[in-house]
């Protein structure tokens, strides 16, 4: 093989590695997350990916445990544990300003215009579900 030919055929192959590259790139968007602690302090955080559900992306980005496609839930954010059965604390999921309520977030495709919120939030039965009898019956209020 002379040398122009083997010149040619490395120059082809490092051409189609900068294309793959570059394609792959160009699947890549980059949307906001805020994140919201048990001490109210929100942060907002920009996530670039590739993925097209924002479960899979926070996954990859490191702040969901990879397990968590597997069962659809999560109890650690960005290293934030929330912790149902200690302290009845909970992740809520909100879209646009509204609690997400469709499913999770492994079934949200991605839209980079979107606002993404994780709030670390506790339920208190007797603030939060008012008067209900140990039936879960609303109790007649007097």
């Amino acid at each position: 093989m002379t040398k122009s030919r083997i010149l040619a055929f490395t120059l082809v192959i490092m051409l189609t590695a900068a294309s793959a590259m570059l394609w792959s790139c160009g699947d890549e968007i980059s949307f906001k997350i805020e994140i919201t602690d048990s001490s109210g302090e929100t942060k907002t955080h920009t996530v670039k990916t590739g993925e097209e559900t924002l479960g899979d992306a926070l996954v990859k980005a490191g702040y969901i445990p990879a397990g968590s496609k597997d069962t659809g839930f999560f109890d650690t954010l960005n290293g934030i544990t929330a912790d149902y059965a200690v302290d009845m604390s909970f992740w809520a999921f909100y879209v646009n300003g509204e609690m997400y309520m469709d499913g999770g977030v492994f079934d949200v495709e991605i839209d980079k215009d979107a606002v993404y919120s994780f709030k670390y939030e506790t339920f208190d039965f007797d603030t939060d579900w008012g008067d209900w009898d140990e039936d879960g019956d609303e109790e007649a209020v007097e």
